[in-house]
């Protein structure tokens, strides 16, 4: 795997790792807002990433709605791969989500 490959597949992993912790499903905007604030995934990686995690059945969108959520096969990538991701990556987002959680809700 080329150092790109090996980078999309880590911001597929922190996508996912990100709707795990949020806990409720987000729009593009809203997901395309927490990477880019925490300077995660650059924008054009993020949306290469979602596209990818929706047609490979990781991520789906919520009926009639706009919002994305983990499959359980996504579920289990991450619980499979999350050792994969930087620990400071993911003390990062569990933070962020603790502390906004309810912001991004309304």
């Amino acid at each position: 795997m080329n150092r790109h490959e090996k980078r999309i597949a880590s911001n597929k992993l922190i996508i996912l790792l990100i709707l795990e912790e949020i806990g409720f499903p987000l729009t593009k905007e809203q997901i395309t807002d927490i990477v880019l604030q925490n300077n995660l995934i650059n924008y054009f990686d993020m949306q290469q990433c979602l596209i990818e995690l929706e047609k490979s059945k990781m991520i789906e969108k919520v009926k009639n709605k706009d919002q994305y959520t983990n499959t359980s096969l996504g579920l289990q990538t991450l619980s499979a791969l999350l050792a994969k991701i930087p620990k400071s990556i993911v003390e990062l987002i569990k933070k962020y989500a603790i502390k906004n959680k309810d912001i991004i809700k309304l």
